[in-house]
């Protein structure tokens, strides 16, 4: 088994694999450290500097692997574009949508102490969509010009993928009460505010991804139809939180830590 003909006979088959290879395997520290501070209860900022460390060494090759990846695809396929909302580059994105928010919220927990329950939650789920990207990949179960062809390893693949979600949400909520953040959020009009916001629209962008990347293997095992999930799905549904994203990189740098108001940013913003 191996990759499509095709995707053999290009420079970059030497660069894009393995650099995504980091990217996904980098995750494996943090999370770990996250489980470690779970199982052993030590549930204070001490592991986070670590954490976030080893978060941008894996976000940082997963943005490069995912680069070289678009521009191999542009020229080798002729797609016309970089991105094609292909099952195996969607695959790669989730994660870097989830560990993207990570690195964003775990600034609020450094400062304030908040977001903890999300943080660990952010953590686990970009470690455990490498599981599912991976599965994706290796397993043969979607149509892709990237994927794999057909391997017996996808069970053992979508196993340990159940495996990490029943530990983690198992873990998160028997930790649930020591994770209580001490403080609360003062104003939305903050810029504690703006990164809770930027999360959410972080993860509402994940989950459109990931429906879309998924659905025809729900319609497929419920009734027996093979269907895919196209473009116009993807962009008419993901273009909405992009902007709204793009919006909040302007307005949030002019937002106070503490409690805001409209003037201020008004005033900040002239």
């Amino acid at each position: 088994p191996g990759p499509t003909p095709l995707l053999q006979n290009h420079v970059l088959m030497a660069f894009h694999p393995p650099v995504l290879y980091l990217g996904y395997v980098g995750f494996t520290v943090p999370f770990a450290l996250a489980v470690a501070s779970l199982a052993t209860g030590r549930l204070g900022e001490g592991w986070l500097l670590e954490a976030r460390r080893w978060t941008l060494v894996a976000w940082g090759c997963l943005t490069v692997g995912i680069f070289l990846g678009a521009w191999w695809s542009y020229e080798v396929l002729g797609w016309g574009g970089y991105w094609a909302w292909d099952p195996v580059e969607n695959a790669s994105f989730l994660p870097w949508l989830t560990g993207t928010a990570y690195l964003h919220s775990v600034m609020v927990q450094e400062r304030q102490g908040m977001l903890r329950v999300w943080n660990l939650s952010l953590l686990c789920s970009t470690f455990a969509l490498t599981i599912l990207g991976t599965f994706i990949t290796r397993s043969g179960v979607l149509e892709s010009v990237h994927a794999f062809t057909e391997s017996g390893i996808g069970p053992l693949l979508l196993g340990f993928f159940a495996l990490v979600v029943a530990t983690t949400v198992g873990l998160i909520a028997w930790r649930g009460d020591a994770l209580r953040a001490p403080g609360s959020i003062e104003s939305p009009v903050s810029r504690t505010g703006a990164f809770l916001a930027n999360n959410l629209l972080f993860g509402a962008f994940a989950f459109v991804v990931l429906l879309g990347t998924v659905f025809p293997l729900l319609v497929e095992a419920a009734r027996g139809d093979r269907i895919a999930v196209g473009n116009p799905y993807f962009e008419r549904m993901t273009m909405p939180v992009g902007f709204a994203l793009l919006f909040l990189m302007a307005v949030a740098p002019a937002l106070p830590w503490g409690r805001g108001t409209t003037e201020v940013l008004s005033a900040r913003l002239r």
